[in-house]
């Protein structure tokens, strides 16, 4: 199941992505929401992702985040070819396995307790928490753009600083209101 938990976001420039819009008051803090309304705003956020991934970025996002050489060498060789596995299996599944991870990821979505509330900070503003879901969008294209075969280029890694600024303020956890 892919997640998405947006615990950063900053560097100098915006998202490529497009806009994230979650309904809710720009200018709204993650501490002054319900339980509801943080549920509704998880539910929104996954929304996004799904619609903006699509099966082919989802399986090469995946194969690459989750291929690692069993040996724990760090052999392009070996992560290769684990990469290339899962991006086969997950392509095998097709488009019902991606709707029914879409399904199980909306339906699991709690900003309330756990990591769902642990990594949202009170005073986060719904736009930087937009803005934020856009640019992990971006970071997901990025590693899923490189592909089995070039993933260890330089040419495809994403700025260190591009989440940065949302590190900081999503790390102050608030209790719901």
């Amino acid at each position: 199941m892919l997640s998405m938990g947006i615990s950063g976001c900053g560097g100098d420039s915006g998202p490529s992505s497009p806009e994230f819009n979650s309904g809710f008051e720009a200018d709204r803090t993650i501490g002054s929401m319900s339980a509801t309304e943080r549920n509704q705003l998880c539910k929104s956020t996954q929304n996004y992702i799904f619609d903006q991934l699509g099966l082919e970025t989802y399986c090469q996002y995946g194969a690459e985040s989750n291929s690692t050489p069993s040996s724990g060498s760090g052999d392009e060789s070996a992560f290769r070819a684990a990469c290339t596995v899962a991006y086969g299996r997950c392509q095998t599944a097709g488009q019902a396995a991606y709707d029914q991870d879409r399904a199980q990821s909306i339906g699991s979505c709690d900003l309330t307790t756990g990591i769902g509330a642990a990594t949202l900070g009170c005073d986060v503003s719904v736009a930087l928490y937009e803005e934020c879901a856009a640019r992990r969008m971006d970071i997901y294209k990025s590693v899923a753009a490189s592909s089995c075969e070039n993933s260890f280029s330089a040419d495809t890694a994403v700025p260190e600083d591009y989440l940065r600024d949302c590190t900081e303020p999503m790390a102050k956890p608030c209790s719901t209101p």
